[in-house]
């Protein structure tokens, strides 16, 4: 893991427009450490005097799983990663997405098609602590269509302050 800093003397006037920095950091597969870093005025000219003392910030640290997979227009799983799931195609361009148990608090969930011939848009319709429904429809009359798609279901799990 590599750790960057900035040098306040070369970036002047850095510290004041930018009072939050979010930071993101990826592990292992599955595995995302983020850092929300907020420093009030005073603090921001003691950082643009001495880089390496910030006072006054709330730092709000917090981890998330990510599970996902790509899809096929029949709804069969060609690849998964995190939690295990079942794909069941409701009908043309509906695809409910099952996860085998619930996630402590309601994911975001995030959907890419992959077209073919057809310009197809995907939509994450619906998405609770259990499951998520996808559609995908034409780009150019909105009509269901079977496509190809991934998706990315990040799941915090622990809560900020």
């Amino acid at each position: 893991m590599a750790v960057g800093a900035v040098d306040a003397g070369s970036a002047p006037g850095f510290f004041q427009r930018w009072q939050s920095v979010i930071v993101a950091v990826i592990g292992v597969v599955g595995s995302i450490a983020a850092a929300y870093i907020t420093a009030d005025s005073q603090a921001a000219k003691t950082a643009q005097t001495t880089a390496t003392k910030v006072t006054a910030a709330e730092i709000f640290k917090e981890q998330q799983r990510t599970s996902g997979g790509t899809i096929d227009s029949n709804g069969k799983i060609l690849n998964q990663i995190g939690r295990t799931y079942t794909v069941g195609r409701q009908g043309p361009g509906d695809y409910k997405i099952q996860f085998d148990e619930q996630f402590d608090r309601d994911p975001v969930a995030l959907v890419t098609v992959h077209s073919g011939t057809v310009p197809t848009v995907g939509r994450v319709e619906f998405a609770d602590r259990r499951s998520i429904e996808v559609t995908t429809k034409r780009l150019d009359n909105n009509v269901p269509e079977n496509s190809v798609f991934s998706f990315m279901v990040l799941e915090a799990t622990k809560q900020n302050p």
